[in-house]
């Protein structure tokens, strides 16, 4: 095989890895659209960059957008660099990607306590909850980082 040689895989504008066994087995409903420069080599070591707006579902419809130079491998052991203006909000018993020990909780708890202070006694005390489930998600997303 020639080096930077490209096959038509059915996917739109994927680069395969010349000289590199692929293989992509169970997948199940994945759609993957508006890709630039994508990579997909060995599966568990797959790079999805330029991200925009990204939806992940099957995690209690949470939303993560605006990634860069995000990192996506095997989903035990999912990779996220370089968060930029990361807003994760209204998280009620949330699991982030099947990490057993990824688990959110008590954010509803606590909008539900926090109804009886006046308007910016809320804002702030959820603004600190948000950074702290912010700083936790990164917490869990650097530890895996380091695994790989």
């Amino acid at each position: 095989m020639q080096n930077n040689e490209i096959y038509n895989t059915g996917y739109p504008r994927l680069l395969m890895l010349s000289g590199v066994e692929t293989t992509v087995d169970n997948i199940f409903e994945t759609t993957v659209d508006n890709l630039s420069e994508t990579t997909v080599g060995n599966f568990s070591e797959t790079t999805i960059d330029n991200l925009s707006e990204t939806t992940v579902d099957n995690l209690s419809e949470t939303t993560v957008g605006n990634l860069t130079e995000t990192t996506v491998g095997n989903l035990s052991e999912t990779t996220v660099n370089n968060l930029s203006e990361t807003t994760v909000d209204n998280l009620s018993e949330t699991t982030v990607g099947n990490l057993s020990e990824t688990t959110v909780v008590g954010v509803k708890l606590f909008q539900q306590l926090s109804t009886s202070f006046d308007d910016e006694q809320q804002h702030n005390r959820r603004y600190a909850v948000q950074g702290k489930i912010r700083s936790k998600i990164s917490s869990y997303f650097t530890k895996f980082v380091c695994r790989q």
